[in-house]
């Protein structure tokens, strides 16, 4: 089914909003999944999956350590990236004053397409990025490469080995103040996707609605009313309404 932009965002955003978790913003989250939607990325189907799969992880802080001078390493015990990824650029921003080029390793997480959102937000900055990861989906080693200024990224998809498998739920990510050459056997790939299909496939997104799996709609809007209150006799009223006027006393 079609649906538009806000009512994407708000029920992802109250979805999210009915895991009561103190870990991940809504209005963060919500941005970014829709976003992967608009550009084919299958962003409801994904976070419907967390939520099904109880996979948005330990609702705690995250560990970290510096590895050295341009390394970072975080474990996130299996949380999601959706909840703890904006905190590990907060880590990298900082440290980025101080070095042209930054590596980041995240083991045990889960959600790695859920990088999206704030690698884009560093792109519109003038950082570039690029990261890869093992798909479990897909069973395939994805690249993902997003230069300065770029509204959407470069996609490969590449079947891997063993050793690529045996790196599950480890997301390794690279930013710089320089933009990233994409190698040209990768580019070759079984399946490579360029940027510009990503932005056509959003341009139709804008203009005729949104698409998304009547039963992952169905899943997400149930998901969002979780926390809604049963009708009563008070709030048919409106909120804060009363049947007779306050006394005010000296």
């Amino acid at each position: 089914m079609m649906v538009s932009y806000n009512e994407l965002f708000s029920a992802v955003e109250k979805a999210f909003r009915g895991e009561l978790r103190l870990c991940g913003e809504a209005d963060i989250i919500a941005a970014m999944v829709v976003d992967l939607q608009m550009l084919g990325l299958d962003g409801i189907r994904q976070f419907n999956q967390a939520s099904r799969c109880y996979g948005w992880g330990p609702d705690n802080a995250m560990q970290y350590r510096d590895v050295n001078d341009n390394q970072l390493s975080f474990d996130l015990d299996y949380g999601s990236l959706a909840c703890h990824f904006p905190v590990v650029i907060d880590v990298a921003i900082g440290r980025l004053t101080r070095a042209e080029s930054l590596f980041i390793r995240i083991a045990r997480c889960n959600h790695p397409w859920f990088i999206h959102g704030e690698l884009i937000q560093l792109a519109a900055k003038g950082k570039a990025s690029r990261a890869s990861w093992f798909d479990k989906d897909s069973a395939r080693q994805i690249f993902y490469v997003l230069n300065s200024g770029q509204a959407a990224p470069e996609i490969t998809y590449k079947n891997t080995t063993e050793n690529y498998r045996s790196m599950g739920d480890i997301v390794d990510i690279e930013i710089s103040g320089s933009d990233f050459e994409l190698p040209k056997d990768e580019m070759e790939a079984s399946c490579h996707i360029h940027s510009h299909q990503l932005l056509a496939t959003k341009e139709l997104a804008c203009r005729d609605g949104i698409f998304v799996e009547d039963a992952e709609w169905q899943y997400l809007v149930s998901q969002s009313k979780r926390n809604l209150v049963a009708t009563n006799e008070r709030s048919e009223k409106g909120a804060g309404e009363t049947s007779a006027k306050p006394e005010w006393t000296s």
